[in-house]
């Protein structure tokens, strides 16, 4: 279900659910099973679509691209907006370094849990050599 309205973005990076401007969650948010995680950046469709490139997975799973969310917040959202335009690899790999430089975390789902885990020189140098790679062939 489109609504025409996207999702807004600076830089390709989406802005927080909380710059939004939503209404107040109906909500108790002392109880931890009215929470979910919601991925800000692009959908899991449009991620399996292209595939699994380390620099998309990487942008992706950076801890503050998937906020800890009152349910009916997440659902309004969903109401409310389409997806964001995907960043171009060129954004992604300057939020990438932005998010390392920033002690930012990934969080990833395994095994039915988030895991958050540290994007590391190995993973950045992952990164940079598949933005390379894709700016060779001209994409």
């Amino acid at each position: 279900m489109e609504t025409g309205l996207e999702y807004p973005t600076i830089h390709g990076v989406p802005v927080s659910y909380k710059d939004l401007y939503l209404p107040d969650s109906r909500l108790n948010p002392n109880q931890p099973r009215n929470y979910n995680n919601h991925h800000s950046v692009f959908p899991r469709r449009t991620y399996k679509k292209i595939g699994g490139l380390i620099l998309l997975e990487t942008f992706r799973n950076i801890e503050t691209h998937i906020p800890h969310i009152l349910l009916d917040t997440h659902e309004l959202i969903h109401q409310e907006y389409d997806p964001p335009k995907m960043a171009t690899w060129g954004q992604m790999m300057d939020e990438i370094e932005r998010a390392k430089d920033a002690g930012e975390k990934l969080k990833e789902y395994k095994r039915g849990i988030y895991v958050c885990r540290s994007i590391g020189d190995e993973v950045l140098q992952q990164c940079i050599a598949n933005y390379d790679y894709l700016k060779q062939r001209g994409q």
